[in-house]
């Protein structure tokens, strides 16, 4: 995903698992996003990782879902809301 693609589609906000298995990616691309301005929900009960030597994958889903939402350094909103709330 490009900047200029985000830009012609008129984004409002954007989705991404934060626990997926390209996690160093995805982590990558939203905090792109979220340093471009864009508000980010990490959909808390859409994650695709699992079991890692050092956390079991309930560990690692509460991890996120309870520290991502407190960073305010990028001025956005950053939301770990249940996939039954959000219109995909």
């Amino acid at each position: 995903m490009t900047t200029s693609a985000l830009l012609v589609i008129d984004v409002q906000q954007v989705l991404f698992d934060p626990a997926s298995r390209c996690a160093r990616r995805c982590r990558i691309g939203w905090t792109r996003v979220a340093g471009l301005g864009y508000a980010i929900s990490l959909v808390a009960d859409a994650h695709t990782t699992r079991d890692k030597p050092h956390a079991p994958v309930a560990s690692i889903f509460a991890h996120h879902n309870a520290t991502l939402p407190d960073i305010t350094s990028f001025g956005v909103r950053i939301a770990a809301p249940a996939s039954a709330s959000v219109d995909f």
